[in-house]
């Protein structure tokens, strides 16, 4: 069986109070064995589970799960940065979605619309491959050099260092010094990392997810890399 030696490697909290949520999220996550879940319920909880399990991926999160003491503000105060989070609600407005970002937030889906869960796969991927690597790397504005080399690893995927520093428009000894100081890991060891998620990623989503249907074809992922896709998720929500 391939990337046996990563199965139930990528943790991914769940926080969201509905039992549907919850039926969907198992149809989109269940058939990735590399995939492990934590359910909860609320942002108490959820700040629990998170400080249990400090190496947690990705956090999606409705937005709503708080309380008078603790809310998701406080939630993504604590841990937005060594965790991707991702909100997924219907009620968050486009408004809030922008301020909410300044928190911390990767990305905001929106929950019941008509479009493919394919988005938020897509999504999902990234967020675990940017928390392996640099995990407060900004999805739309890598505002400074890690952040620039991390955006160069994503969109080009580079099979050497060489190639990666040639892509980034650096040298190789500056961006051995920046993986070391501003990550904590050599290049080499970042690129394998992200190449061998992604490869199995992909695998297990692409191939061994045509063989169990996701019946959960009712997330529209509305991504700050593209602004107007937030305009869109929402007009296309209506027509839903």
């Amino acid at each position: 069986m391939r990337y046996k030696d990563l199965f139930a490697t990528i943790d991914i909290c769940i926080a969201d109070r509905g039992k549907r949520s919850r039926w969907e999220y198992s149809g989109i996550f269940d058939s990735n064995p590399l995939y492990k879940l934590i359910w909860v319920e609320n942002a108490r909880d959820a700040s629990k589970a998170l400080y249990a399990k400090k190496d947690c991926h990705v956090c999606i999160m409705d937005f709503g799960i708080g309380d008078q003491y603790f809310n998701e503000f406080s939630l993504l105060t604590r841990f937005a940065k060594r965790t991707s989070f991702i909100i997924c609600s219907s009620e968050m407005t486009i408004e809030q979605s922008f301020v909410i970002r300044d928190y911390g937030v990767k990305a905001v889906v929106k929950k019941d619309s008509t479009h493919s869960v394919a988005k938020l796969k897509k999504l999902v991927k990234k967020a675990v491959l940017c928390n392996l690597f640099n995990p407060s790397y900004d999805f739309l504005i890598p505002h400074n050099v890690p952040g620039n080399i991390t955006k160069t690893l994503f969109d080009t995927n580079p099979t050497s260092v060489s190639e990666w520093a040639r892509n980034a428009g650096i040298s190789e000894s500056y961006l051995r010094r920046i993986c070391k100081d501003c990550c904590k890991q050599s290049p080499k060891n970042a690129l394998a990392l992200h190449r061998k998620y992604s490869a199995a990623i992909d695998y297990y989503t692409t191939i061994k997810g045509r063989k169990r249907k996701s019946t959960a074809g009712e997330i529209d992922a509305v991504v700050y890399e593209q602004h107007d896709s937030v305009t869109k998720g929402k007009s296309s929500s209506k027509s839903g």
